[in-house]
């Protein structure tokens, strides 16, 4: 499972536990959200052994837009 997905899953049964007031769902969301970021922090990108900074892929720009941008 994503993730992004598992965070957001714990925040629903918090806020789904908050609104029914189950305690126990609650604090099973809290620690399913902890894992999640716990998962997340634990895969850096590697870094540049010359620079010591975090390696990224370079950029692309994005192709040109014909017409207006809606937003």
């Amino acid at each position: 499972m994503m993730k992004l997905q598992e965070k957001a899953q714990a925040q629903i049964k918090q806020i789904v536990g908050q609104m029914i007031g189950d305690d126990k769902l609650v604090s099973e969301g809290r620690e399913q959200q902890r894992r999640a970021e716990q998962n997340v922090s634990g895969r850096q990108r590697p870094k540049d052994k010359a620079s010591g900074e975090a390696s990224r892929k370079p950029s692309r720009d994005p192709a040109p837009r014909k017409g207006p941008v809606l937003d």
